[in-house]
């Protein structure tokens, strides 16, 4: 234990008391909201509860219906995939491709799946220029193309060209979104690799079994190349023992997607969280303590919602012998920021960091060059996102955190033997937590901007560093203070935990 036992236990209790109270206060309020007839985003709840349930937040509740209307797609996919895989398992992508084109054609319209294909023969083609920079100049048309589409979908152009609704506009600019980052993934490791020329692994139906893969072909998480080839390399593999092992894994990994589903809208019968999110007059006025928790919650149901709808294709992923990255880690465990982007979107990361951070700087290589390529990384989150103000703002907070959070460990490498003489183990643990936190709030208020929009996040900003008093913003610190011990503490243990385990694998 790097400190006391005791003062983790406080830390640890000062953690929960925080957030209970602040749920409370929060449950109060929105007791209030549902009572004010001038307040919409509420559908009928569970009659069990008899509560009104908020259901303002459009990404849940479009993700939710999508799942539930094309659950037979889904079945359909398990069964026909793993009969191939039975049959004939060198067949497997050609049956992704089939399911994934069938589901676009009779889910939208050939309009729509000739795009796709488009796209995808794009990148098929420029890549056997051999050019990375080809890849990225595609990877930017299209990447445009998106972002005009965005621009239509609002003003309902997207609909009227390609007889779409709303909803199929906006899952439209969610696919291609995913097939972009797809489309490079598999360009650039066709590129890199040295012996495309003897191997079919970047042949045609791998290429568009790995781009229309229906399981996160509009829900996500990104799944780099390499680890859907690896599919390939296990499909021989298929016995009635690994069949039954990978159908009770599936039974697990989609109970708990379920229970989360179940657990987030049921929390939504009494944390009106989407109605906050839109209603910034009522946020401004919130206590210091409700604030805070208002955005604490909407952390945590951004995480909820992603292990859910992430946790729906990784469980069908791993069933098909994917390596899928891992879940998200939830938010209230994680104390650096750095760690928030390695292990929240962990496939999203793995694609910045090979595809660009890496491209573009090594271990060895000098600040200035590192600071330039997390700059890169950084734009293209923006324009993947799509180049809103809110996005920006995003980016760029999470940009400057991080670079602040690299230069903190460079000087504690550089200053580790003063440090050593002059402090305990304990005072420089205590040390570091206090630094890190004033890194860590800024970057977490810059969350607030890219889950609630510019209003909402200007609300923190100011309440937090211009019109706040000095004693709210030493109580912020020192909960952060307290979450970032309790935070490390269970890290160390997880950290731990894995190295036993090698150990007895080993």
């Amino acid at each position: 234990m790097y400190l006391p036992k005791p003062e983790i236990a406080v830390y640890l209790i000062v953690y929960v008391l925080f957030l209970l109270y602040g749920i409370y206060q929060i449950y109060m309020l929105s007791d209030v909201i549902s009572s004010k007839s001038k307040y919409i985003g509420f559908t009928n709840g569970w009659k069990l509860l008899g509560r009104k349930r908020d259901d303002l937040d459009f990404e849940w509740e479009s993700w939710k219906y999508f799942v539930w209307d094309n659950c037979l797609w889904f079945s359909f996919h398990l069964i026909l995939t793993e009969t191939v895989r039975w049959i004939a398992p060198k067949f497997v992508s050609r049956a992704h491709m089939g399911i994934g084109a069938c589901f676009i054609l009779v889910h939208f319209n050939l309009k729509v799946l000739t795009i796709l294909l488009a796209k995808t023969f794009s990148f098929i083609l420029l890549m056997h220029f051999n050019r990375k920079r080809v890849v990225w100049l595609c990877a930017t048309f299209w990447l445009l193309v998106i972002i005009l589409f965005k621009y239509w979908e609002q003003h309902d152009q997207i609909g009227k060209l390609l007889d779409l609704n709303e909803s199929q506009c906006y899952e439209l600019v969610i696919i291609l979104s995913w097939n972009v980052l797809k489309s490079i993934s598999f360009s650039v490791d066709y590129i890199s690799n040295k012996n495309k020329q003897t191997t079919d692994v970047f042949g045609l139906v791998n290429i568009y079994g790995y781009v229309l893969y229906f399981p996160n072909l509009l829900l996500g998480p990104f799944i780099i190349f390499g680890r859907y080839n690896g599919m390939m390399n296990n499909a021989p593999m298929w016995n009635g023992k690994n069949a039954i092992a990978r159908l009770m894994r599936l039974i697990v990994d989609l109970s708990r997607a379920c229970f989360w589903l179940l657990f987030t809208d049921f929390a939504l019968h009494f944390i009106y969280l989407g109605n906050l999110q839109h209603n910034t007059d009522v946020v401004k006025i919130l206590s210091p303590w409700s604030l805070y928790t208002f955005g604490y919650l909407m952390g945590q149901f951004f995480h909820n919602k992603y292990v859910v709808f992430y946790g729906l294709p990784m469980a069908i992923a791993r069933y098909e012998n994917i390596d899928a990255p891992g879940l998200p880690k939830c938010i209230g465990r994680i104390h650096l920021y750095s760690n928030m982007w390695k292990y929240f979107d962990q496939g999203l990361y793995e694609f910045l960091f090979y595809y660009i951070y890496t491209s573009l700087c090594q271990k060895t290589s000098p600040v200035y060059r590192k600071v330039f390529a997390s700059f890169v990384t950084f734009a293209f989150i923006y324009l993947w996102h799509g180049v809103y103000q809110f996005v920006f703002i995003w980016a760029m907070m999470n940009f400057v955190c991080l670079q602040l959070e690299q230069l903190g460990r460079y000087m504690g490498r550089t200053q580790r033997d003063r440090f050593e003489r002059h402090f305990s183990p304990s005072n420089r643990h205590r040390i570091k937590a206090v630094l890190g936190t004033q890194i860590f709030i800024p970057a977490v208020i810059s969350n607030f901007y890219f889950f609630a929009g510019v209003d909402v996040g200007n609300v923190f900003v100011k309440r937090t560093y211009l019109t706040g008093n000095c004693g709210t913003y030493v109580s912020l610190s020192f909960c952060s203070y307290c979450i970032y011990h309790v935070s490390e503490v269970i890290e160390r243990w997880e950290i731990e935990r894995r190295r036993e385990k090698t150990l007895k694998i080993g």
